[in-house]
């Protein structure tokens, strides 16, 4: 066997200069850079009102993610409603790191706000989410609000099937509110709301209309959807899963205090 020896280390020498010349590609890197993507959905507000910020880290499962301090997940969103410009900052502490990202929104004064909405006389709360479907909420004075409405179900298909078909309408104190179609979410992962065992999906309509002035509003919404849709629950048993169609009309009341 002696003799095979310099055969051998002739060998992996000429293994150890061709991954050299090839570089390291034929080897795993660890620690490669996340990839970033981090924006404001709306990027100029006026004062008083909100927005969302929005990001997705891909590449960060074993690193931790910070907005502006305060860990977070690889990928979300959250409402803010900034006073002035604000600089946000989305950071990734992974080797090689930290890596950043900002996005800036800025706030103009713009025109007197409408008779629903009220400028902030102090300092603003964090946003509260009123559910369209929930009945009459009551809000504290100078809060941020942000209307919503979801949709849940056994599949993501279930769900791209859902915002095919959907169209809502709303207004406030008789007023109606713009774009709304542009407010649903992506399809998201939901926690197992049927207890079926299966994991659930959803999508949420997530519609800031910022600080409203005190007293009690007035909220009609119409959602209606263009063709039956399922969200693949069996409420009556009968082994066929429910279907929905036609229009869904909520009302509610938002009282603000003084």
């Amino acid at each position: 066997m002696r003799g095979r020896r310099p055969f051998n280390l002739l060998l992996a020498t000429l293994i150890v200069t061709l991954v050299g010349a090839l570089g390291c590609n034929l080897l795993p890197v660890p620690g490669a850079e996340p990839e970033m993507e981090f924006r404001a959905r709306d990027d100029v507000i006026e004062r008083g009102e909100c927005t969302y910020l929005e990001w997705e880290v891909q590449g960060a499962e074993e690193y931790q993610v910070f907005l502006d301090g305060e860990q977070v997940g690889a990928s979300g969103s959250e409402s803010v409603c900034p006073g002035e410009t604000t600089k946000y900052e989305l950071v990734v502490g992974a080797p090689g790191g930290p890596y950043e990202e900002s996005v800036v929104v800025q706030v103009e004064s713009g025109p007197a706000p409408a008779p629903t909405t009220a400028a902030p006389t102090g300092e603003s709360g964090p946003p509260v989410e009123v559910s369209l479907n929930r009945g009459d909420r009551s809000v504290a004075a100078n809060t941020p609000i942000v209307l919503r409405l979801g949709w849940a179900t056994d599949t993501a298909e279930q769900i791209a099937d859902f915002l095919g078909s959907v169209e809502l309408a709303v207004t406030l104190d008789g007023q109606p509110l713009e774009n709304t179609g542009d407010y649903w979410s992506e399809v998201e992962e939901d926690r197992d709301s049927d207890e079926d065992g299966d994991t659930d999906y959803r999508t949420l309509w997530l519609y800031p209309v910022g600080v409203l002035g005190p007293g009690t509003h007035q909220v009609e919404s119409e959602m209606r959807l263009q063709r039956p849709v399922t969200d693949g629950g069996d409420s009556d048993g009968d082994g066929v899963a429910d279907e929905y169609s036609g229009t869904f009309d909520f009302s509610l009341q938002i009282v603000v205090g003084q």
